[in-house]
């Protein structure tokens, strides 16, 4: 529960994250792809979250002058209280994901998605058997692994899933030969995503990145388990 000023939309913006975050969860714990202890997941991350929202918020009623505010001395504006940042750019730097940075800001002061762990997935245009879509297109139904094609990550995916028994949609991004996806005008989706060409970046239900490799490792599958394991709590 929380409470917040009015001020931006705020309060319903938080509990629509709140939920977002948490029916994946659930769901994973109920069809037993996950330990009960992912739950706890669902208050390291958004706590810190809903406190940076509520400051945003106070801030943006101090900006706005409402009458009979008064904020206290130190409380200021600036451009990270601004709505879409603080409504889309905020991260999660602890919970269900593996490499957080716990010193990144949980809303920065700028607009921005750049892929790492703990923030959204980016947007970018692709082309999937001739139709146009965006990788976030790719998202909110299961866990999701983005590679380029040729590199042995799919392959690796596919194991881990097995091994694990539960959902992994892979997909290869690029424009040769066994390339599921080819981005809208050869954008380099290595640069969006700021992976080397080895590299790759896995995708959480709610569409935030639980974890990126830059590049490639020695046993990609066993990885992939051990990341996967770590992510849902699994024992």
């Amino acid at each position: 529960a929380h409470e917040m000023s009015p001020t931006g939309a705020f309060g319903s913006n938080t509990g629509i994250q709140d939920a977002h975050n948490l029916a994946w969860k659930i769901a994973a714990v109920l069809d037993g792809s996950a330990g009960i202890e992912l739950l706890d997941t669902y208050q390291a991350e958004r706590l810190p979250v809903a406190r940076a929202t509520s400051e945003r918020a106070s801030a943006r009623s101090a900006e706005h002058s409402h009458p009979g505010y008064a904020p206290p001395p130190t409380m200021g504006g600036g451009p990270g209280s601004g709505v879409l940042t603080t409504a889309m750019a905020y991260c999660y730097t602890q919970g269900a994901l593996v490499g957080g940075d716990p010193a990144r800001p949980v809303i920065p002061e700028t607009l921005q998605s750049m892929g790492d762990t703990g923030t959204r997935a980016p947007h970018m245009w692709l082309t999937r058997a001739g139709e146009r879509i965006s990788t976030l297109d790719l998202y909110e139904r299961s866990f999701v692994l983005l590679s380029g094609a040729g590199t042995p990550w799919q392959a690796a995916a596919e194991q881990a899933a097995r091994q694990l028994g539960m959902r992994l949609d892979a997909y290869a991004i690029g424009s040769g030969p066994g390339a599921d996806l080819v981005p809208e005008g050869g954008a380099p989706w290595t640069e969006v995503h700021h992976l080397g060409a080895d590299g790759a970046v896995l995708v959480r239900p709610d569409g935030f990145v639980a974890w990126r490799s830059e590049g490639a490792v020695t046993d990609p599958a066993s990885v992939l388990r051990e990341v996967l394991s770590t992510v849902l709590r699994r024992a």
